[in-house]
């Protein structure tokens, strides 16, 4: 989360939220944003109502409906949950298109080497200018 600028944050979505433990942590660290959680499992969700406030709330929906929407956020966030998703060389600039101007991709996906989307990624991180932001 410290690569997360609170600048400007006004709207987050949390794709995959789950149960909503983490976008919770995520809405109170960022408390001047409005945050969506949405996740394709209602099961799931039922467990993140303890969790609802006026600054979050939570959605049934797939990653595959909300590139559908017509919404924009200054944060997309998911963690470890895109990778259950297919043709991430399509989805990814779906999921960039719902950015606001300057907004911010925050992507965690568990370590898959034969995952075409981690070599894109790896490829991305090593040219300029963001192989110099990682390093520093």
């Amino acid at each position: 989360m410290e690569f997360i600028s609170p600048e400007n944050l006004k709207t987050a979505v949390d794709i995959g939220c789950g149960t909503g433990e983490q976008t919770h942590i995520l809405s109170q660290k960022f408390d001047k944003a409005n945050f969506i959680g949405i996740d394709s499992s209602a099961e799931m969700l039922a467990k993140s109502k303890v969790f609802q406030t006026e600054k979050l709330e939570f959605q049934l929906a797939s990653v595959e409906e909300f590139i559908h929407s017509d919404k924009k956020f200054d944060l997309i966030f998911s963690n470890a949950a895109l990778q259950w998703a297919d043709h991430h060389e399509e989805l990814f600039p779906k999921l960039i298109s719902h950015l606001t101007n300057n907004g911010q991709f925050a992507v965690q996906m568990p370590m898959q080497a034969d995952n075409v989307l981690n070599r894109i990624l790896l490829e991305l991180a090593q040219e300029k200018p963001y192989s110099d932001f990682l390093k520093g």
